[in-house]
């Protein structure tokens, strides 16, 4: 099993997001289903750090992307990189899947 840790830029935007859904969801429970639905994300990626494919947005096959769905009209993307010497998967980026490109991120 892979160690996984969210960059700090990664981390901001969990708790912007978390935030948000607190501020403008009728669904007061949102923030707490957000955090789990991410929770189990990040666990998936301990266990399979290769279940996603490449970035084709960014990197050129160092960063893989992971998609993780939300709701019908809801998902959100990971983009991380897994270093298999340390065994170590790091979420270098979360967004919005409607958001284009990692601008800013970097």
């Amino acid at each position: 099993m892979a160690i996984v840790e969210l960059a700090p830029r990664a981390l901001n935007k969990f708790h912007s997001i978390t935030e948000y859904l607190l501020e403008v969801s009728p669904d007061k429970d949102a923030p707490k289903k957000f955090a789990q639905l991410i929770r189990t994300a990040l666990d998936d990626l301990a266990n399979n750090p290769f279940m996603a494919g490449f970035s084709s947005i960014i990197g050129e096959g160092k960063y893989r992307e992971l998609t993780v769905k939300a709701t019908k009209a809801r998902a959100y993307r990971l983009l991380y990189k897994y270093d298999e010497k340390q065994n170590l998967v790091t979420v270098l980026a979360m967004k919005d899947a409607r958001e284009q490109g990692y601008e800013g991120y970097f």
